[in-house]
């Protein structure tokens, strides 16, 4: 009997765990470019527990699985976010996969695939597009969901099913950062306060996004306060005038080397006190330690996204997006639209953002 059971606990210990579900938070957000730790997993099968909760579980083969039962999701392969990540594990999880896990579950999916790709613009025919929307239209997944929000232009490429949730946008600086400290309490009643109050500070923002968007909105209602730091080789050019804000755009890469270095050193030889966030997941990464041991960051500025003069450049909200002739988009629209009518989507962001879900559900209400 004991040596039946020291050899039951032996193969207890030697089994490896197979963690199934989003019970785990955030252990990996990816390497340098945001790629996936190695040996993850990118294939899943969609279980439906008891409750009706759907969750997954890594497979290693997909051989023999007919193609209509697998959903390709296409996502964002950007480090430092709770959108997306991977638990201790190595499997995917964040918010974006458990969302759309429940959804194509919904839809009758047995199986999921999740196609990572990088967040660029790219020129098409003499025009701007986003690479994952690119992607989709090429054939790529069969959706995106990325915490892409929903703005015209990207309307003009695929149909978008939202909003379903709306980050707020604020500013982040270092606790130890002099130039912001003296200024501290002026800067969190923005937007409320004028803009001035940014004056002969410097932000690094990504640029194709509607974070860099928001500063060329407020260069047109302000244009004495900004100016645009010319990159030059690997230096930014400019006056040098501390009156004015200065605005240097970057490529992701670059901004997320920067977070990732706690925001300390130079960048194109210059010291930035400032980079624009999405509240929710960034929030929660400051708030848990995940940004970073003792990354001493903290956000210095009020919902910027709620302005609303410039507000809109932060578009209705984050949206679902399908090839506009796919005959699957009233299918899940209904569904995400039930998510939100049930409360499914308010649960999420509170689990993994922390964050007030400022998008407009109204349009759901109608399903």
């Amino acid at each position: 009997m004991k040596l039946h059971l020291l050899r039951l606990i032996l193969c207890l210990l030697s089994t490896p765990v197979v963690h199934a579900g989003f019970n785990l938070p955030c252990a990996d957000h990816g390497t340098q470019n945001g790629e996936e730790p190695d040996g993850a997993p990118r294939f899943y099968k969609i279980h439906q527990s008891k409750s009706g909760q759907y969750t997954i579980k890594p497979q290693t083969k997909s051989i023999g699985i007919q193609n209509q039962k697998i959903f390709k999701l296409i996502i964002e392969d950007l480090q430092f976010t709770t959108y997306k990540c991977w638990d201790r594990y190595k499997n995917l999880t964040g918010f974006d996969i458990e969302l759309m896990t429940h959804v194509i579950g919904l839809a009758g999916y047995s199986y999921i695939q999740f196609v990572p790709v990088t967040w660029e613009d790219i020129t098409v025919d003499n025009e701007k597009q986003l690479s994952l929307l690119f992607q989709l239209n090429q054939g790529l997944g069969d959706a995106v969901s990325a915490g892409m929000s929903i703005t015209d232009e990207r309307k003009k490429h695929v149909s978008m099913i939202g909003p379903i949730y709306k980050a707020g946008k604020k500013l982040m600086s270092r606790k130890d950062n002099i130039r912001v400290s003296t200024m501290k309490m002026e800067l969190l009643n923005l937007p409320s306060n004028d803009y001035q109050k940014l004056a002969g500070l410097r932000v690094l923002v990504q640029s194709g996004t509607i974070r860099s968007d928001f500063f060329k909105e407020l260069s047109l209602l302000q244009p004495e306060l900004i100016e645009y730091g010319k990159l030059i080789g690997n230096q930014v050019h400019w006056s040098g005038n501390t009156q004015k804000l200065l605005v240097v755009e970057t490529e992701a890469d670059t901004l997320e080397t920067y977070t990732n270095n706690k925001m300390v050193g130079l960048v194109y030889g210059i010291e930035f006190d400032l980079v624009m966030v999405d509240t929710g997941s960034m929030s929660s990464l400051i708030s848990t330690g995940l940004l970073g041991e003792n990354a001493d960051l903290e956000i210095v500025t009020g919902n910027l996204g709620a302005d609303p003069q410039l507000g809109f450049v932060f578009g209705l909200g984050d949206g679902v997006s399908f090839r506009k002739n796919d005959s699957r988009i009233s299918q899940f629209t209904k569904i995400i639209a039930k998510s939100i009518n049930q409360g499914f989507v308010d649960h999420l962001v509170e689990k993994w953002f922390q964050d007030d879900n400022a998008a407009d559900p109204t349009w759901a209400k109608s399903y």
